[in-house]
């Protein structure tokens, strides 16, 4: 697997949880940042062995946060990152991107 994309609107979901941890403390916040950019490793590794949500979504859990990465393979070598999704919130908000 050569990339990853983030969905717009993943992406501005990424920032606004990256603010709110970093309004309450820089170094927590820096651990999220970690826990997103290791997350986005373990599915460039083997994207296929991650959770499988529905059809060809699939799902990889933050480790230490209550976040996943929810994502779509958009082509043999790059993934889309639909969302960076609560896991406590609005299940399912995400299923009409692409």
């Amino acid at each position: 697997m050569d990339s990853v994309r983030l969905h717009r609107l993943a992406a501005q979901e990424y920032r606004f949880a990256l603010d709110w941890y970093r309004k309450r403390d820089a170094a927590i916040a820096a651990r999220f940042r970690d826990a997103v950019d290791a997350a986005m490793n373990r599915l460039l590794y083997d994207p296929d062995s991650h959770f499988q949500i529905v059809d060809d979504i699939r799902s990889v859990r933050l480790r230490r946060f209550p976040y996943i990465l929810v994502f779509v393979r958009d082509s043999p070598e790059s993934l889309l990152i639909l969302a960076l999704a609560h896991t406590k919130r609005r299940s399912g908000y995400w299923k009409r991107r692409r």
